[in-house]
């Protein structure tokens, strides 16, 4: 089976509650995950409206699983999103004209949103073709062996506006760029407003217009240490730090 729960997977549509449904072609998705669930790689899934994780719920993403979105939708998390790629065997979110004979571009779809108090691990996974690849609002986030690329406004957008709260974001050994000569030079390749605990380590940044943009107010500083990290080729500013406080 292409999807597997402690109980069952179900989604609201159009308040209607209904079962995840799966075709011949993939299985399309849209609406509120409440129970923990696991998408497997047995068929590619096309999230054809957005789809929620409830606080309450997980979802987990096995190897070799893609994941084709719908043009301007996301998948929100306000529980927990584990991506468990492994080398050679990634992960996979792009845009649902990402098929032979389509014609996928960067920004097709929106982003992977994660709420405030939501958690998320991405190993071993590429992301491509979005407006913002992962969009956090006070949420944690580890990345581990990725790939992000060919986004329209950034690679990652973490945003915490809240007083010392440093909510810690590690981003370790992955890739950052812009191949698609449309976006070459656009974007930002990680984006950090207030509050966060950034950690960035043996990372690429290419190809963006700023590698890395870090912002602080007042009372709203954040901590972040880079190291090991190639920040380059960038048209803008490698590392851009401002603001006050």
């Amino acid at each position: 089976m292409m999807f597997k729960s402690a109980s069952k997977i179900i989604l609201y549509i159009s308040g209607i509650i209904v079962l995840m449904a799966q075709i011949s072609n993939g299985a399309k998705v849209s609406g509120t995950i409440i129970s923990d669930t696991v998408w497997t790689n047995d068929e590619v899934v096309e999230i054809i409206g957005n789809v929620n994780v409830a606080s309450i719920a997980s979802l987990t993403i096995e190897a070799g699983t893609v994941v084709r979105v719908g043009y301007l939708m996301s998948l929100e998390v306000a529980g927990h999103l584990a991506v468990e790629g492994r080398e050679g065997e990634p992960v996979i979110f792009t845009s649902a004209a990402d098929t032979a004979g389509g014609d996928p571009s960067p920004g097709d779809w929106y982003s992977i949103l994660f709420t405030e108090g939501a958690s998320g691990a991405f190993n071993y996974c590429t992301i491509r073709n979005s407006i913002n690849s992962i969009y956090a609002t006070s949420a944690t986030i580890e990345a581990y062996d990725c790939r992000i690329e060919n986004f329209m406004s950034r690679a990652f957008f973490l945003n915490c506006p809240y007083e010392d709260s440093l909510v810690p974001v590690t981003i370790d050994h992955c890739v950052i760029t812009q191949s698609d000569p449309a976006v070459v030079g656009v974007g930002i390749g990680i984006y950090a407003l207030y509050g966060y605990n950034l950690s960035v380590s043996h990372t690429e940044v290419t190809h963006c217009r700023n590698g890395i943009e870090i912002v602080s107010g007042a009372n709203r500083i954040p901590h972040f240490l880079i190291r090991r990290c190639e920040i380059s080729k960038n048209t803008g500013d490698g590392i851009y730090a401002y603001g006050s406080g």
